[in-house]
């Protein structure tokens, strides 16, 4: 299973999953703000703070993928355009690490923020981790 950890109450970061969840066809990706009880747990276990969401977590079996290779891992598996990300493999890490967190840390000033994390459609209830794995 994989299982991308966002931050729930960024605007950029929602629109994202939804992005995803559209192109998602194989129903490959389960989703869980990094904010919620089972995202803590999750990033606790694979060494991360729980209180930083400053980055997407993409847990895909056993391997972990952050900032810049998450996205290019997460679109590998979309179906259509979006797999053209992986064309960001050209460009060294260093640097589109570097661009991620600057988008990073001005996200909310640029994209807003919600008060509480966003609550999943019924249509998409089935996409989101709310319990225990």
């Amino acid at each position: 299973m994989n299982i991308i950890l966002f931050d729930g109450v960024c605007n950029l970061c929602n629109w994202s999953v939804n992005f995803i969840i559209k192109h998602d066809i194989n129903n490959r990706f389960k989703f869980t703000p990094q904010q919620s009880k089972i995202g803590k747990k999750i990033l606790l276990a694979k060494g991360f703070n729980p209180l930083d969401s400053s980055t997407i977590v993409l847990v895909a079996g056993d391997k972990l993928f952050t900032k810049s290779d998450a996205i290019i891992e997460i679109g590998k598996q979309l179906s259509g355009w979006p797999k053209t990300v992986i064309i960001l493999k050209i460009v060294p890490k260093l640097i589109r690490d570097y661009a991620y967190s600057i988008i990073a840390k001005y996200r909310y000033n640029i994209f807003g923020k919600k008060q509480v994390c966003m609550i999943p459609t019924s249509n998409y209830k089935d996409k989101f981790i709310d319990g225990d794995l």
